[in-house]
């Protein structure tokens, strides 16, 4: 599913708030920030070397500092089982500039909220209205 909103251009984002104790507990240990949105750069679904399946995200604080200190982390072992043609398409680097991969298993397990914004085509433009509104009041909206 994440894949097919990525090929429609869709902006993608998540967030965890740690709803569960144990991601509340062990998300920061591992680099992330609770109550904090991250963008979702790339969805990726590939082979390793040894043949295995495995689906990748890319994410993004928009920070631009702190990232995921788990398994796919920049620098890990994990990234060799990989071919070089791939981290060039992934865009992958091995440095601590905000933009991390995780696996899809650990940011199921780490991310309870995934924001989907769809863009619509160009052509819809014709069909735009404007409306006019005045604010009044403190609490008005």
């Amino acid at each position: 599913m994440l894949r097919k909103f990525k090929e429609r251009g869709s902006l993608m984002g998540c967030a965890s708030n740690g709803e569960e104790a144990e991601v509340a507990r062990v998300a920061p240990q591992m680099g992330l920030v609770l109550n904090h949105a991250y963008s979702v750069l790339d969805v990726w679904e590939g082979q390793r070397r040894n043949g295995e399946r495995i689906k990748l995200l890319k994410l993004r604080n928009p920070w631009g500092e702190g990232e995921w200190q788990g398994k796919w982390r920049a620098g890990c072992d994990q990234w060799r089982s990989l071919p070089v043609e791939v981290h060039r398409a992934l865009g992958y680097v091995n440095s601590n500039n905000g933009t991390f991969f995780m696996s899809f298993d650990d940011f199921y397990l780490f991310f309870e909220k995934l924001y989907l914004c769809k863009l619509f085509p160009k052509e819809w433009e014709r069909n735009k209205q404007t409306v006019q509104l005045k604010w009044e009041g403190r609490a008005a909206g």
